[in-house]
């Protein structure tokens, strides 16, 4: 091809020359595979057709002649655009500008979370975990964005505490991670409170069955060691059912965190006591008492006295009382304890006033008496002057004639309990025959009541005397009962 320049200049002067130019013709160039994201996104490819011989240079990645006119450039960092220039066989060039596709992290679904976790003090922190989708893992941080990365690439995740950990999901492939994080929060909850108390920490066994009272936690359960019968649910104590002796007493809680708490209580055996009867004795303030315990100890004391008190001399439960005065009483307590039990056992002594009065009295036939067989008559009169019952009462009547009768009682016994009471009065009777021996003798008739009985074994006697009229008479006459009338007859 001929081209003609032509010049003119500021003179308006022109000239002109001509030169022969040849035009080649320009190579190709055209995308054989559009620009594509690596798989990590951080780079790009494209790849291209371009005309027979060309050759591809590009401002950027890196360029590989794949043959047959056909070139791939990648490496190609996301973001970057780029220009591509093919040079042809004459030299001649073409570019290609090819934008950068759209690399960014597509969105990425934040970990679904497996549960708030939970753990007791003193218990291992539990494990969380969270679930992605698939190609995704977990990064554990402290923090709801930012914070520091406690564990990379996990689904699970043991804290060292109680918190809130916060899960982020992350492409194995991409490192694209979810635009939110998940909170899951470990939570550490107190023991309970397993407070729990009797109202002593010692019983009898003989005391009312207690029941705990709960200042924790309600709702758990009761147990012991060997030998205490315990409600479970309540708690009540069967003291009687249980066998005496000390225990410990676990309450478990039932709550969140479970807890124990204990309580050590005793049972105490009751003691069990020999305690003589009431003791009643006539005429001396002396007495000797002997008490025993099973278990524990005891002690004797003075509870009243009707007089001035006696004194006491312990030793080792056989007690010596000394000066009870006659006709008063005092009561003496003993007492036996065992730690809570205590047993009370009353012992009343007596100190009384045994006597009896008794009265013999001739109340028929003559006195004094001068004939024999002249039938005497006596009344005998028994009273209780002392200050107890008499028992056993024995009346015998010892007769002039030292002969003797066991006499039958005659009234008195007003409420027929056979024992001469307080003030009562017996009456008895007798009869003496009298002789002639007697009159001969012409000595008193001394007539004798004796009186024997438990409280009084005496002899109380008394005496009836009948005097005996021993005057003599004696009269003398004679009578002829034969005979004559003259001089020399005999008379008789």
């Amino acid at each position: 091809t001929t081209i003609t320049y032509t010049y003119t200049d500021a003179n308006g002067c022109t000239n002109s020359g001509t030169a022969d130019i040849e035009v080649n013709d320009l190579p190709v160039i055209s995308v054989s595979t559009p620009a594509t994201c690596s798989a990590d996104l951080l780079t790009y490819s494209v790849s291209v057709d371009v005309s027979a011989g060309g050759i591809v240079t590009s401002t950027s990645g890196t360029v590989t002649d794949n043959g047959a006119d056909n070139w791939t450039i990648d490496n190609i960092a996301s973001g970057t655009d780029i220009i591509l220039t093919v040079t042809g066989l004459n030299g001649c060039t073409v570019e290609l500008a090819v934008t950068s596709p759209d690399c960014s992290c597509p969105t990425v679904d934040a970990p679904i979370s497996a549960g708030d976790a939970a753990y007791c003090i003193g218990d291992v922190v539990p494990t969380i975990s969270a679930t992605v989708n698939a190609g995704e893992t977990i990064n554990w941080y402290d923090a709801p964005t930012g914070g520091a990365l406690l564990l990379a690439s996990s689904l699970n995740y043991t804290p060292a505490g109680a918190g809130t950990y916060y899960a982020e999901a992350i492409n194995t492939t991409t490192s694209c991670v979810s635009n939110t994080r998940t909170a899951i929060v470990v939570t550490e909850n107190p023991l309970d409170d397993p407070s729990f108390s009797y109202a002593a920490l010692a019983y009898c066994s003989t005391d009312a069955d207690p029941s705990p009272t709960i200042t924790g936690l309600a709702g758990g359960t009761f147990s012991s060691t060997a030998g205490l019968v315990i409600d479970a649910t309540t708690g009540l104590i069967d003291l009687d059912a249980s066998t005496p002796g000390s225990y410990t007493i676990t309450y478990l809680t039932n709550g969140i965190c479970p807890n124990s708490s204990v309580v050590n209580l005793t049972i105490d055996e009751l003691p069990v006591v020999d305690s003589p009867s009431d003791i009643s004795q006539c005429g001396s303030g002396d007495f000797v008492i002997t008490q025993t315990t099973t278990v524990g100890t005891g002690a004797w004391s003075l509870v009243s006295s009707t007089g001035a008190a006696p004194l006491l001399s312990d030793a080792g439960g056989v007690l010596t009382v000394t000066g009870l005065p006659d006709g008063t009483s005092a009561v003496l307590r003993w007492t036996a304890t065992n730690g809570e039990c205590e047993v009370i056992d009353e012992v009343t002594i007596t100190n009384n006033i045994c006597s009896i009065d008794v009265v013999k009295t001739q109340i028929s036939g003559t006195n004094p008496v001068s004939a024999a067989g002249e039938v005497l008559g006596y009344e005998i009169v028994i009273t209780n002057t002392g200050t107890t019952s008499v028992t056993g009462i024995v009346v015998t009547d010892i007769l002039p004639d030292s002969s003797s009768i066991v006499l039958t009682l005659i009234s008195g016994d007003l409420d027929a309990d056979s024992e001469l009471d307080v003030n009562e009065t017996w009456v008895y009777n007798a009869t003496y025959t009298v002789t002639q021996s007697d009159i001969n003798a012409g000595a008193d008739l001394v007539n004798t009541a004796s009186v024997v009985s438990v409280e009084v074994p005496g002899p109380t006697t008394d005496t009836a005397i009948t005097p005996i009229n021993d005057t003599a008479e004696l009269v003398v006459t004679k009578v002829v009962t034969t005979g004559g009338s003259a001089v020399g007859d005999v008379l008789s």
